[in-house]
């Protein structure tokens, strides 16, 4: 899929992290409702104190979602920057220029994502499967973002 135009995208890492953090809250203060899963509610919501266990799945995270792209959109490469990740795909010529905010929304939360799965499955396993399942979405809505070209004009 490689061609001749460069897409660049920046994620910040700390859009990643407050992502994971507040989606962990609201997981867990839905179980708090069921009395017998109070201890599993508060156990799984993530706080500034576990930043750096999620700054290694955000690592992780990474790895896949650059493979992901060079699958789908074409060779990405990735540079951490302190404060952000920068991706830079070589794709077709024709890729429409105004996919990339949808594309960059769904790269942010592939990648939170990614990091919820990887928490839910060391603090509460067996209910990563939900995140999973979006990663999977993701992943195609990725591939739908990436399939759509500019047609050619004529001269």
């Amino acid at each position: 899929m490689e061609g001749s135009k460069t897409i660049s995208t920046v994620i910040k890492l700390a859009d990643v992290v407050i992502g994971v953090q507040a989606n962990s809250y609201y997981a867990g203060e839905a179980r708090k409702d069921n009395t017998e899963l109070l201890e599993a509610g508060a156990r799984i919501q993530a706080s500034d104190d576990e930043d750096d266990l999620i700054k290694d799945y955000i690592k992780t995270g990474v790895t896949k979602l650059t493979n992901v792209l060079t699958k789908i959109l074409g060779e990405t490469t990735c540079v951490w920057g302190t404060d952000d990740v920068t991706f830079t795909t070589k794709t077709v010529a024709n890729f429409m220029d105004s996919q990339k905010d949808a594309l960059l929304l769904a790269m942010k939360d592939y990648l939170v994502d990614t990091c919820l799965r990887d928490w839910l499955a060391l603090m509460k396993p067996g209910e990563e499967k939900l995140f999973e399942n979006k990663l999977t979405e993701l992943s195609a809505e990725i591939r739908v973002l990436a399939s759509h070209r500019k047609k050619p004009v004529r001269s």
